[in-house]
C-alpha cells in the first residue's frame, strides 16, 4: 500500500464519519414530536370592577372542559353592602351575557355564592347594583374557579 492510497483511504473514512455525524447527531437526543399540552384544572382568576348606581358589569369566560364554575363575591365598596352577582351563558364572542343564575349577597371570603356544574363553553359572571348605591359608584372584587 503505498502513501496515496493511505490517505486517500484514511480521507473517505474521515469524510464518511462527518457526513454520517452530520446527518445522525443534529436529530440525536431531539425529541420533535408534539405531545397535547394537558388542560390543568382548575383555573383561578381574579376579576376586579365597578359600576355607577343602578349600573352593572360583566365578564366572559371560557370553561375549557366540564367541571364546575365558582363564583365568590371577595369584597365591595362601599362596604358590606348587597350586590347582585350572576351566573349565565355568554355568545362565543363573549359579548352577550344570559343570566341563568344569581344571588343578591354581601362579600364572603368563607364560600363562593354560586356554584354551577357546566359543560366546555363560554360563560359570564355578572355583578350589579340592585338599588342599595344611592350617589357613588360601586365597586367589586370577583373569584372565578373555572375548569
Amino acid at each position: 500500500m503505498n502513501m496515496f492510497s493511505f490517505c486517500s483511504s484514511f480521507l473517505r473514512r474521515v469524510l464518511l464519519a462527518l457526513l454520517v455525524a452530520g446527518v445522525v447527531l443534529p436529530g440525536a437526543g431531539c425529541d420533535n414530536t408534539t405531545s397535547p399540552t394537558p388542560v390543568t384544572s382548575p383555573v383561578t382568576e381574579t376579576w376586579a370592577g365597578s359600576f355607577q348606581p343602578n349600573g352593572a358589569a360583566s365578564r366572559s369566560f371560557i370553561a375549557a372542559q366540564a367541571g364546575e364554575v365558582r363564583l365568590q363575591l371577595l369584597s365591595t365598596t362601599p362596604v358590606n353592602i348587597t350586590f347582585g352577582l350572576g351566573f349565565g351563558t355568554a355568545d362565543a364572542d363573549g359579548r352577550n351575557c344570559t343570566i341563568t343564575d344569581s344571588v343578591l349577597t354581601a362579600s364572603s371570603a368563607d364560600a363562593p355564592q354560586i356554584v354551577k356544574a357546566v359543560t366546555a363553553g363560554t360563560y359570564c359572571a355578572r355583578v350589579h347594583d340592585p338599588g342599595n348605591l344611592v350617589v357613588t359608584n360601586g365597586s367589586f372584587v370577583v373569584s372565578i374557579v373555572r375548569p
